[in-house]
């Protein structure tokens, strides 16, 4: 991957959305006519748009229109947000209440929500609030009843677990694929519904300076909306409702429901304007904040569990072989060090066959970028081995500011010592892309770059930094959002930097960051966003 340009330009020329000159005013002013329109910054700093490489923008967006949860410092503040926001909407009786973003470690007694804390909020309304982390949740009894949870709790749940209390009953409290059995039930709103939730987050990211992201959109509601969710972002792509750029990280959790869909022409980098298919997404363990990111060895603080892996080895090498059959990259969600393991094995299996099969028209398959997303708890051995089967990272600097007061307890010190290991990744030549996961954490550029460079959390905890020998430059947590982005993509050759022939994605910034005290990063502003040469977003 190539770096990015850092040298000081006085001017650019955009002509058709592409950048066609850069260098000295004088030179640039020759190159236009009297009628061009000209754009003075007054002095602020221009860098290209900015790339999430994973996200969840479907998700984020209704999230807005849904209970935030991220504020509850205790159980009684939870209730208190949602029985506010269900006076304030007046929601009608019987209609879901729904809403997500508590996390048990920042309550003053760090103990999870149960049916009887929601119970408390309402039992006319079946309630559902995801943890964070989007990997566990909690249901009241009214929802747990209503989608027959209630009166049979001791199922099993391949990839996921309910849990029960001492009495045997359900607790509320649904961990990974579990989830499901509540979410398969909830109503998904029409077509209509689904774009104006990605709308209204497309306007909040680009208030961030994002300009193009890589999503994944297929998790939020069943397997069977598939293509009411496919249909929702291509008509928008198609029709200039969707400008941001969504490369979509296609969510297919079982390999008859992926094969359904590559019948139905699913295709990698297929594109409706500025939606494109992306990689096989394939969900591989869950968080670490839950205990359900699959580890090696048993958790430092939880003896008893290793996490939960979705997939066997064979089921995942399935999923992969079949994806590179078809000339389609993956992207394997992997926190724990024992689902990361699984996915390089898979990975290396899916590249081994593809030396004894026949090969199809198109790209050559060992040319597709594949990644790992998240890549949180990882072994120096694992490093080496993504940057042999040139693997991807797709990390999220921003997670940080919360994980480092966890990850040692968790895993325990010696352990903790080769995670996030972002600066290792560097030089050893993995290529790394950042993004947030958002809405698992805020969409904010800055704030994931100034975990990444100080290696603190946001309140600059703890002094001199959490493992800083893992400290990334600025430079290179800038390239990893702009040009490690569009090369995850397969897009570095038009976008992610300020060359000749790029697109015009473009953030116009009132600091420069390459001069703004590390510790500061976080407080840049962004002035003005534009895609393809046209604004979409001004501060004032």
């Amino acid at each position: 991957m190539d770096s990015l340009d850092f040298n000081t330009y006085e001017a650019l020329v955009i002509d058709q959305g592409l950048i066609v000159a850069k260098g000295l005013l004088t030179h640039c002013e020759a190159l236009i006519g009297a009628d061009a329109k000209r754009i003075d910054l007054e002095g602020h700093t221009l860098l290209p748009g900015f790339n999430d490489s994973h996200m969840h923008l479907l998700g984020y967006g209704q999230s807005l229109f849904q209970v935030d949860l991220v504020p509850a410092d205790s159980l009684e503040s939870l209730i208190a947000l949602a029985q506010s926001f269900l006076e304030e909407n007046a929601l009608p009786k019987d209609e879901w209440l729904l809403g997500r973003g508590w996390n048990q470690d920042h309550f003053e007694l760090q103990v999870l929500p149960s049916r009887e804390t929601l119970d408390q909020i309402s039992t006319e309304h079946p309630i559902f609030f995801r943890r964070a982390c989007g990997h566990i949740g909690v249901a009241n009894t009214t929802a747990l009843k209503l989608v027959g949870i209630w009166d049979n709790p001791r199922q099993q749940v391949d990839g996921g677990q309910i849990d029960l209390g001492f009495d045997q009953q359900p607790t509320g409290i649904l961990r990974e694929n579990a989830m499901d059995l509540l979410l398969n039930q909830i109503p998904t709103p029409s077509q209509a519904v689904l774009s104006s939730y990605i709308e209204k987050a497309q306007a909040e990211l680009f208030s961030g300076g994002i300009t193009s992201v890589q999503s994944d959109d297929l998790c939020v509601f069943p397997l069977a909306d598939t293509p009411l969710i496919l249909k929702t972002f291509e008509a928008m792509g198609t029709s200039g409702r969707l400008k941001l750029s969504v490369h979509e990280q296609s969510l297919m959790r079982t390999l008859p429901h992926f094969k359904e869909q590559l019948t139905k022409g699913y295709s990698y980098q297929k594109t409706f304007g500025s939606f494109s298919y992306g990689p096989l997404k394939i969900l591989g363990d869950g968080s670490l904040g839950a205990r359900t990111a699959y580890l090696r060895a048993p958790y430092a603080d939880a003896p008893e569990l290793t996490g939960i892996p979705m997939y066997s080895q064979s089921e995942l090498n399935a999923l992969v072989e079949t994806a590179f059959d078809h000339h389609i990259p993956v992207a394997i969600h992997g926190i724990g060090d024992g689902m990361i393991e699984q996915a390089l094995n898979a990975i290396e299996n899916g590249l081994n066959k593809l030396d004894h099969i026949e090969p199809l028209e198109g790209p050559c398959p060992r040319k597709l970028r594949n990644a790992i997303v998240h890549c949180q708890i990882t072994s120096p051995d694992q490093l080496h081995r993504m940057q042999d089967l040139e693997v991807i990272a797709m990390v999220q600097p921003i997670f940080l500011d919360y994980d480092l007061h966890i990850v040692e307890a968790r895993i325990g010190n010696e352990r903790a010592k080769t995670t996030y290991a972002f600066k290792t990744m560097e030089r050893l030549g993995v290529a790394t892309a950042y993004g947030t996961d958002c809405p698992v954490e805020g969409y904010s550029v800055f704030r994931g770059i100034q975990c990444a460079v100080t290696r603190q959390d946001l309140n600059h905890f703890p002094k001199g930094g959490w493992l800083p020998s893992e400290a990334v430059t600025i430079q290179e947590a800038l390239r990893a959002y702009t040009l490690g982005g569009a090369y995850a993509s397969g897009e570095d050759h038009i976008k992610g930097a300020l060359g000749i022939g790029m697109i015009a994605d473009l953030v116009v910034l009132d600091q420069n960051p390459l001069t703004v005290s590390s510790d500061k990063l976080s407080e840049i502003q962004l002035v003005a966003t534009f895609k393809a040469g046209e604004q979409v977003y001004a501060w004032k």
